[in-house]
């Protein structure tokens, strides 16, 4: 089980439900803390758990929010050299997840906002937030075609 996920404004990332389930956390306030350490390239998250803290040695936490959001330690996002706009790769490992750069977002299905098809082939408009199909673009150039230049056009006779 993969996802890709984006990373936002000062490293937030949303967790898929499925794999805030496998970390066994709730989203209840003060109920899902988890640690983060790096492991070669990867950034690897489990559960925290008071019992695992190694005297004098403070882990670096955070919580997840109710609706799934984190926030990866800028300490952790300068190292690894995560920017706003990368993407992360998250897997499983035993019980952990490990999250790892990744140069781009290939083998995510992306849905057209017109024409509802979901592709890899999609093409993505203002930094993602439209994704149109090819006939998703030829439906919206056709609409605005009609809406605007024909109606300009008749205006000016």
């Amino acid at each position: 089980m993969n996802f890709k996920v984006k990373i936002q404004k000062l490293g937030k990332v949303h967790l898929p439900d499925e794999i805030i389930a496998l970390l066994n956390i709730s989203k209840q306030k003060n109920k899902s803390r988890v640690e983060f350490f790096i492991h070669n390239a990867d950034i690897v998250i489990r559960k925290f758990d008071y019992l695992r803290v190694i005297k004098g040695i403070e882990p670096i936490t955070r919580n997840i929010d109710r609706y799934g959001y984190i926030i990866i330690p800028k300490q952790i996002r300068e190292k690894l050299s995560l920017r706003e706009g990368d993407y992360l790769e998250i897997h499983k490992r035993r019980d952990t997840i490990v999250m790892k750069k990744t140069l781009n977002k290939t083998n995510s299905v992306k849905k057209c906002l017109v024409t509802g098809e979901e592709s890899e082939d999609n093409f993505e408009f203002l930094n993602g937030k439209l994704i149109l199909s090819k006939e998703g673009v030829g439906q919206l150039i056709s609409e605005i075609e009609s809406k605007f230049l024909y109606k300009n056009k008749s205006e000016s006779y």
